[in-house]
């Protein structure tokens, strides 16, 4: 009976990290694409220049837009990498899985920088 159990067990476990080797590599991919392009914006001279009523170009709404797409794709691999870190640790580091407290640090240094030196305060206050 135990060696049943254990081949099932194993069979979930290898089902599972061939659906997170579909599913989580190409988040990540894509998350890490679309934070480049949203530091490229952010980091642009046009996102310094313009800002507020005066930003002609759209520049600060298009952040804020790509910001919250950003956030909510990074909820959803950060929850597939966090069950990935359990089921597959090898498949977890090639994802570029890291810890849980890096991921959080680096939300929080983006969020801030996308908001400018004010967002600082407000970034840590969200702790």
């Amino acid at each position: 009976m135990a060696e049943d159990e254990l081949a099932e067990a194993q069979e979930f476990c290898e089902a599972l990290s061939k659906m997170a080797e579909d599913m989580v590599v190409p988040a990540v991919q894509a998350l890490t694409r679309w934070w480049n392009v949203f530091a490229s914006i952010t980091e642009s001279g046009d996102a310094k220049r313009y800002d507020g009523l005066h930003d002609k170009y759209g520049i600060r709404a298009r952040q804020h837009e790509l910001l919250i797409a950003i956030t909510m794709l990074s909820r959803d691999v950060h929850g597939m990498l966090d069950a990935l870190e359990v089921i597959d640790p090898a498949l977890y580091k090639h994802a570029g899985g890291v810890s849980h407290q890096e991921r959080k640090d680096w939300m929080r240094k983006m969020r801030a920088r996308s908001v400018g030196p004010s967002g600082a305060e407000k970034a840590s206050s969200d702790r």
